[in-house]
């Protein structure tokens, strides 16, 4: 990997934008967005499965995770689309000019 390649996925702090749940190049947006697709409209099924398997009485909020997971839209900490509420380090590595 290249240097400008982990400077993209590496926050300042330290911790991998790439593993992210809200990094819209990482591989929890992907895998969400291919598992979503594949699941279709599997909706009627968790219903009926429901009957006899009260696990799926789970698949709404199921759904509405993977759906957050889907519209992923961070471009990383870098980039200064960073999730993290009053990051101190974003402020921080900025003004130092890290």
């Amino acid at each position: 990997m290249k240097y400008e390649e982990i400077v993209k996925i590496l926050a300042p702090c330290g911790l991998n934008c790439g593993k992210c749940q809200a990094y819209t190049e990482g591989d929890i947006k992907k895998h969400a967005t291919e598992l979503k697709r594949l699941l279709g409209s599997f909706d009627k099924y968790a219903e009926r499965f429901s009957r006899f398997l009260p696990v799926f009485n789970n698949y709404p909020s199921f759904k509405e995770l993977l759906d957050y997971f889907v519209h992923a839209n961070c471009r990383g900490c870098r980039s200064g689309d960073g999730k993290y509420p009053n990051c101190g380090v974003a402020s921080c590595y900025k003004q130092k000019g890290v």
